[in-house]
């Protein structure tokens, strides 16, 4: 007899890392590291300053689906494996986790035009914190322990002339790229295969 999924999310038992399917087969949550998952939705600009809710993207269909792996981009840059074709008016996000030391003094700058925004989760949260909106300048994060930090950042622009950069800095000093060493996103509920070749193909190639 086969356990059902009642059984499985029975009081005193925990799921880590394990979807429990309707019929009670278990899924890993497999994750590929090197980047975090991107999403690009076409002709419509969802957020601006100030009006960053996330529930947005709940009413809105991805027009692609991709890997981001830290790169900056701008208005020249190439946004196709994200189902954009035209930047006039456009909206990209990205979900996955990024790997933070305990007291390490860490910093991120987050630069987006025209919006662009991030929230952070302790590790092994399911709820973010609040809204950091880009303003170009170095926001300190608190890490009280060392580990996989749930994040999404949103981005949108409505003129064409978009860009975006996200950095960091362990030691509060000067930004630096995310390595993708630090970068990790739950893959296994995306549809499609990775390619691990061309390097426009292969997690973006976003110049």
């Amino acid at each position: 007899m086969f356990d059902s999924a009642a059984d499985f999310a029975a009081a005193g038992h925990a799921v880590s890392d394990m979807t429990i399917e309707a019929r009670g087969s278990l899924t890993p949550n497999a994750y590929t590291y090197g980047g975090l998952v991107a999403h690009g939705l076409q002709g419509i600009a969802l957020w601006q300053h100030g009006d960053t809710s996330w529930t947005k993207l709940d009413t809105v269909t991805p027009s692609g689906a991709g890997l981001w792996r830290g790169e900056s981009f701008g208005s020249g840059s190439v946004l196709e494996h994200l189902g954009i074709t035209n930047k006039n008016v456009v909206t990209v996000w990205f979900e996955g986790e990024v790997w933070l030391d305990a007291g390490s003094t860490e910093t991120f700058k987050l630069t987006g035009n025209d919006v662009a925004f991030f929230q952070l989760a302790p590790p092994g949260a399911a709820s973010h914190g609040p809204v950091s909106d880009n303003n170009a300048v170095a926001v300190p994060i608190p890490t009280p322990e060392t580990g996989w930090y749930p994040i999404r950042i949103g981005f949108a622009d409505g003129d064409g002339s978009g860009s975006f950069s996200f950095t960091h800095s362990d030691s509060d000093t000067s930004q630096i790229p995310w390595s993708r060493d630090r970068l990790r996103a739950r893959t296994s509920e995306l549809s499609g295969a990775l390619r691990t070749v061309f390097g426009r193909q292969l997690l973006g190639g976003l110049q």
